[in-house]
């Protein structure tokens, strides 16, 4: 089946306030990196925000600068469904619920943009 990852760190940069910049860790599915399938769905926000989607009905987030690096660290505490979410280096919040309740394991990571726009990626680290 799948794995258990308890943590994941990337450097994200966005051209633009956008909603963009889509980071999904989850179960495989056909509809591949939708919230359903998904432990941990972060994203930046048109807003400036960048942050996680929770199924207890929050966004979590800290903010984010066009054109500037973001380092991202996610805990991720299996037992208690939960996540931590670190952003250059600042805990921005703990005890944040997976994004999909339903979740198992985790077997697919995807990267995507939903408006028109450019980001980068680096160092992806999925530790088991």
């Amino acid at each position: 089946s799948g794995s258990k990852p308890r943590r994941v760190a990337f450097w994200v940069r966005a051209a633009s306030k956008a909603n963009a910049g889509y980071f999904t860790l989850g179960q495989h599915s056909e509809a591949g990196g939708s919230i359903q399938s998904s432990v941990l769905f972060f994203h930046l926000r048109a807003d400036g925000s960048a942050g996680l989607l929770s199924s207890t009905g929050g966004w979590t987030r800290g903010e984010y600068t066009p054109g500037e690096w973001l380092h991202v660290r996610i805990d991720i505490e299996w037992p208690y469904r939960r996540a931590q979410l670190w952003i250059n280096g600042e805990r921005i919040a703990s005890n944040i619920g997976f994004a999909s309740s339903s979740v198992q394991h985790a077997d697919e990571l995807h990267l995507f943009n939903f408006d028109k726009s450019v980001v980068w990626w680096d160092d992806i680290s999925v530790a088991l």
